[in-house]
């Protein structure tokens, strides 16, 4: 499981939007992979959609266990299918936790 500095990584993106110039895109986009290392994150491509979800949803952990039921169905090396199912383990303990915080989706 890769981690990363979540204040870096929000400076490093500031201002990104539709209009922001290709060259500062680029230069932030950069940055921000320097950041995240090797995370899937820093692999996305400029415009790419992705889809995130949080401990406090609910359906996570749930959602996370089927990704990775699929993905070693498609042949996933096992060390990221045994990743994600570390984290759904992660985010039910969160919400046993934290069952104030724990909702269905906004």
């Amino acid at each position: 499981m890769s981690t990363f500095n979540l204040s870096a990584l929000v400076e490093a993106v500031a201002g990104f939007s539709e209009t922001i110039n290709p060259s500062a895109f680029a230069s932030r986009l950069e940055k921000a992979r320097a950041t995240l290392g090797d995370s899937c994150l820093a692999k996305l491509r400029e415009g790419e959609p992705i889809f995130v979800l949080r401990s406090q949803d609910l359906s996570a952990p749930g959602l996370v266990r089927a990704w990775a039921e699929q993905a070693q169905s498609h042949g996933t090396p096992q060390t990221k299918v045994a990743g994600a199912r570390r984290i759904a383990e992660q985010m039910e303990d969160w919400q046993q936790r934290f069952r104030r915080f724990v909702k269905q989706p906004d």
